[in-house]
């Protein structure tokens, strides 16, 4: 039973995570950096999150993650955390980076994805580039993804060229 528990525990807070990486395309630091009160726990509409270069920007949840972060809400209710941590590790200090990058490969691992160059990193890659062929405006994938310049941005678009271009 407890093993089961723990299954349950970690099965949810990994999925969350992934669900944070591959369709929101949160960075693996901005993941580990969340803490508890940057999570909208009454609506589960949004995460508030620091970026890169400390910009602070709202993540607005997508169904899936939304259900993820319900679920993970499920299994950290009546848990005391004084740490305020969202993911908090057995220690009580946040998760780290490279422990969500092996989540990240054990997940493209069990699928038989995992090659290299294919990570936490290109999970949140995948997001961008999905966004571009789904005709997301660019401006706001720079925003979502907390990019400080668009030409970062473009590196999505003309990864989507190139995918819309191959007969393959």
């Amino acid at each position: 039973e407890y093993a089961e528990a723990l299954e349950g525990y970690y099965g949810t807070r990994d999925r969350f995570i992934l669900v944070l990486l591959l369709l929101q395309g949160l960075r693996a630091a901005e993941v580990g950096g969340l803490l508890t009160n940057d999570m909208d726990w009454q609506g589960f509409g949004h995460i508030d999150l620091v970026g890169k270069g400390n910009r602070r920007r709202r993540a607005v949840l997508c169904p899936a993650a939304r259900a993820a972060a319900i679920a993970w809400a499920y299994y950290r209710r009546g848990a005391s955390d004084p740490s305020n941590v969202l993911f908090p590790t057995e220690s009580g200090a946040g998760i780290g980076v490279r422990a969500i990058e092996r989540i990240a490969d054990h997940a493209l691992s069990s699928l038989g994805l995992k090659r290299p160059g294919r990570s936490a990193h290109a999970m949140r890659s995948t997001y961008g580039l999905l966004s571009v062929l789904g005709g997301a405006d660019r401006e706001a994938l720079r925003d979502s993804m907390g990019h400080s310049s668009s030409r970062t941005t473009e590196i999505y678009t003309a990864a989507a060229s190139r995918y819309q271009g191959n007969p393959a």
